[in-house]
């Protein structure tokens, strides 16, 4: 049988309000929630360090020993809250704080990692699609490359034609050049300046 596969942030989800609903949260002193919050912050981390290792998972190996970490400081720190040891229970509290965080670093670091690897794996796919994107590039130039030869010739006309009668908008030449050259104004306008603009 396999195992079930849980994230971390399923795992952990809902610690902020102690695995609870907003409405049971709300009816709790303080103190209570925060009990309650290291409960479920030791019973979560408890099973994640008890759980077996398995490549492939998505966990990264060295979160089990970070879990188990996390355990034993939300343990001690309800050991010494129930103990009336404040200061203590405080600076322990910082521990579970910090527990957490390096198992969300481990977790982010696991998914950077798991990303660029799914990158590398993509990286034939990336080069197959470049080449053809090349290759229509290509026989795009070579198609075009008899008509690109006639765009100085356009820019010509453009300027002679604003030389004999500046009234004219650059509009109008492009429309009579386009007329002369048997091609679209568009292809006038894209591949000539204004001679007003110069």
């Amino acid at each position: 049988m396999k195992a079930p596969r849980v994230t971390l942030r399923q795992l952990f989800a809902g610690q902020q309000l102690a695995g609870l609903t907003p409405h049971e949260y709300e009816g709790m002193t303080d103190a209570e929630r925060q009990l309650a919050r290291l409960k479920f912050i030791a019973a979560r981390a408890d099973f994640l360090a008890k759980m077996p290792h398995q490549d492939g998972a998505g966990l990264p190996a060295n979160i089990h020993a970070e879990a188990g970490r996390l355990h034993k400081a939300a343990r001690t720190t309800l050991q010494r809250l129930q103990g009336d040891d404040v200061s203590l229970a405080v600076a322990s509290a910082l521990a579970v704080g910090q527990g957490l965080e390096r198992i969300q670093a481990q977790l982010a670091i696991a998914s950077l990692l798991d990303v660029t690897d799914k990158l590398s794996k993509a990286e034939p796919d990336i080069r197959r699609g470049k080449k053809v994107h090349d290759g229509a590039k290509e026989a795009a130039d070579l198609r075009n490359a008899p008509f690109k030869a006639k765009w100085p010739e356009y820019q010509k006309d453009v300027d002679d034609k604003k030389q004999r009668n500046p009234a004219l908008s650059y509009a109008e030449i492009c429309r009579q050049v386009a007329i002369k050259h048997k091609v679209s104004e568009k292809t006038i306008t894209r591949n000539t300046t204004n001679p007003a603009r110069k």
